[in-house]
């Protein structure tokens, strides 16, 4: 018997292709982003954020924004 995939999330502009991780604070996905076009990396969060991981999701971005 084969484990059920779950659903992609539908994210307005982008079209989900897949998961590409799952962590603490929710899911990574790659998707295309339909202006412009290109491939990018969504994480979506498991929950609303308190402020203690909205901060660490700010500094996770600033950090890749860096990259």
């Amino acid at each position: 018997m084969q484990a059920e995939t779950p659903a992609l999330p539908q994210i307005p502009g982008f079209t989900v292709l897949g998961q590409a991780g799952k962590g603490g604070m929710g899911s990574v996905f790659i998707a295309e982003q339909h202006a412009p076009r290109r491939k990018v990396a969504l994480k979506v969060l498991a929950r609303a954020p308190d402020a203690t991981t909205l901060e660490a999701f700010r500094r996770e971005a600033a950090a890749i924004a860096r990259l």
